[in-house]
């Protein structure tokens, strides 16, 4: 099986207390860039970044040592 490699933006809420909500308009949205491979059913995290660049520098690289 050819191994893949994606870059998944997720955006998580946080209230000021730092817990998680569920309410996208209260408290805190932050943006973070998982890199991830697929494995034999699920898609697994292999790095987590807050910019996009360092993410798709990563994806690049896997993707290089691949070929």
């Amino acid at each position: 099986m050819m191994e893949q490699y994606r870059v998944v933006k997720q955006e998580t809420t946080i209230d000021p207390l730092g817990e998680e909500l569920y309410s996208p308009t209260l408290g805190q949205v932050v943006t973070s860039y998982l890199v991830q491979v697929r494995g034999f059913v699920f898609w697994h995290t292999v790095k987590v970044f807050k910019k996009i660049m360092p993410a798709a520098r990563l994806l690049k690289h896997l993707r290089e040592l691949k070929d």
